[in-house]
């Protein structure tokens, strides 16, 4: 069996592992992308779907994190409405006061002894930052909602306080998934660089090659040694790893 062309290998079909072939093809390296099942088979089509900016981070300090995260989902919204859409998020609160010892605390690197619940004064602190780092997108900016738009959410009577905030959500990852493994496609044609698709496939490292086996024998298996391997296999990471003895 003669070992093929270098491309660069992806390992995992899911969103990580389309989204990085797509932009190596644009670059013009040839790509293949190994998946065990199918595509979207694990984490993709099990997750929250969330397009977010890193809420969350903001407490410990990672604004960095938090602009570029911000920046990625305005471009998402941008490029593919199709695919992204924009989600409100409530939040209730139930106290004024609460959360600022927790938040110091993470902000100086130390996980705090007691954890309460954020008060509203700390939660709209969060987000108000949160609007400021997303300067230039198009969705609304938070707010409090009123006592009438309250009522209707049936809330139990501890929160007084409810926060309305966007992220962005994709309803269907697959489609999302699709699109970018045919933009892919289309990039190597035209780039005149090679680009291959493996489902329900095994791989196996001997030496420097990759042996890439399709578990029904169509297209036959083909050995290669890859330009570099990229591991996007989500929480089987340290299996793949393990099996390809690195």
């Amino acid at each position: 069996m003669a070992p093929a062309a270098s491309p660069v290998v992806v390992l995992g079909g899911g969103i990580n592992g389309a989204a990085v072939a797509r932009e190596l093809a644009v670059c013009g390296l040839s790509v293949w992308v190994v998946e065990s099942q199918d595509i979207c088979f694990g984490t993709t089509a099990y997750s929250s779907r969330l397009i977010h900016g890193g809420l969350r981070y903001l407490e410990y300090g990672d604004v960095p994190l938090v602009r570029e995260s911000l920046a990625e989902r305005t471009r998402l919204l941008r490029l593919a409405p199709q695919y992204v859409r924009p989600l409100e998020l409530l939040l209730p609160v139930s106290q004024r006061l609460g959360g600022w010892r927790q938040g110091l605390c993470r902000l100086a690197g130390r996980e705090p002894g007691q954890v309460a619940p954020r008060g509203l004064w700390a939660v709209r602190a969060g987000l108000l930052a949160y609007d400021l780092l997303a300067a230039g997108s198009r969705l609304p900016r938070h707010r409090l909602l009123a006592r009438h738009e309250r009522a209707r959410l049936n809330l139990h009577p501890r929160y007084k306080w409810v926060c309305s905030f966007y992220d962005a959500q994709v309803p269907f990852p697959e489609r999302l998934v699709l699109a970018l493994l045919h933009d892919a496609q289309q990039a190597a044609r035209q780039q005149g660089s090679d680009f291959r698709l493996y489902t329900y496939s095994d791989v196996r490292r001997v030496g420097k090659l990759l042996h890439i086996q399709p578990r029904h024998g169509s297209p036959p298996g083909v050995e290669i040694e890859p330009r570099a391997v990229v591991n996007a296999t989500g929480p089987w990471v340290d299996a793949v790893l393990a099996q390809l003895e690195v």
